[in-house]
């Protein structure tokens, strides 16, 4: 569960070694990844929120 979130972690870095204003250069494989790997990021931050609202209700019973 921790790639995705550092692979969202280095796409900014990712785009800044490469030229990131050339869409050319960024094939369909690549894109598709940043793309699984933002979702996944979306995802992992619903559960951890979920997970500290859980626990921070529980507490203040």
């Amino acid at each position: 569960m921790i790639f995705p979130l550092v692979a969202a972690i280095l796409i900014p870095e990712y785009a800044k070694s490469s030229n990131a204003g050339q869409l050319t250069s960024l094939n369909i494989d690549k894109v598709g990844f940043i793309v699984v790997c933002l979702i996944a990021l979306a995802f992992l931050i619903k559960e951890w929120t979920m997970l500290a609202l859980y626990s921070w209700l529980s507490q203040n019973k």
